[in-house]
């Protein structure tokens, strides 16, 4: 998989970024936790890392979840302390603009072509 952004760009498991104006620079995300590629068990991810720091910590480490398992879990705690008074999570605009990625996802898949996305009202200018 192959994700590209402004400020550098995520292949697989690699980071490619800069580390100033004239430094480019190249880090391996590790998946740490127990199980993981050892046995039938279900593993346990502890995290990911790059460049000694984590980037990710599972918060749910017990009882063992899948990847898919944990990001709902979080969002269904997120969620849990939003409606108790805490912050937002996922804006309106962070929302429509998900969903207007997925029709556009669609349309191409549907007809077979190309399209071109443009950046609508709702998405925050940088």
């Amino acid at each position: 998989m192959l994700i590209r952004g402004e400020r550098g760009e995520i292949e697989n498991n690699t980071i490619r970024c800069l580390r100033d104006y004239k430094t480019p620079v190249e880090y391996t995300m590790t998946r740490s936790g127990s199980g993981i590629d050892e046995g039938l068990g279900a593993p346990v991810i502890e995290g990911i890392q790059a460049a000694g720091e984590w980037l990710y910590t599972n918060p749910f480490k017990r009882p063992r979840l899948s990847d898919e398992e944990i990001a709902v879990a979080d969002a269904v705690w997120k969620m849990h302390r939003y409606v108790c008074g805490g912050e937002s999570f996922y804006f309106l605009e962070e929302a429509c603009q998900d969903q207007y990625l997925d029709w556009m996802i669609r349309n191409a898949i549907k007809s077979g072509k190309s399209v071109k996305t443009e950046s609508p009202s709702w998405a925050k200018r940088r």
